[in-house]
């Protein structure tokens, strides 16, 4: 499961998406919203500097580059 997260400040809306869990033989994948749905700012699902998916909702930092999230 991935997470993708609202660039507004103060917004913090969040939102899974990813393969579903629940469909092991034949997994949907659920794409990355662009828009958040509840303000309409850019939504952030990958790493700034390296494309990497964001895979946790506490993690601060990329585990594939290391680079900070903003």
């Amino acid at each position: 499961m991935f997470y993708a997260y609202c660039s507004a400040p103060g917004c913090k809306h969040i939102v899974a998406f990813g393969p579903d869990p629940i469909e092991k033989l034949n997994p949907r994948f659920f794409p990355a919203p662009k828009f958040c749905e509840k303000c309409g700012a850019p939504m952030i699902s990958k790493c700034p500097s390296c494309g990497t998916y964001r895979e946790s909702l506490s993690a601060s930092h990329c585990p594939d580059c290391g680079k900070a999230y903003k």
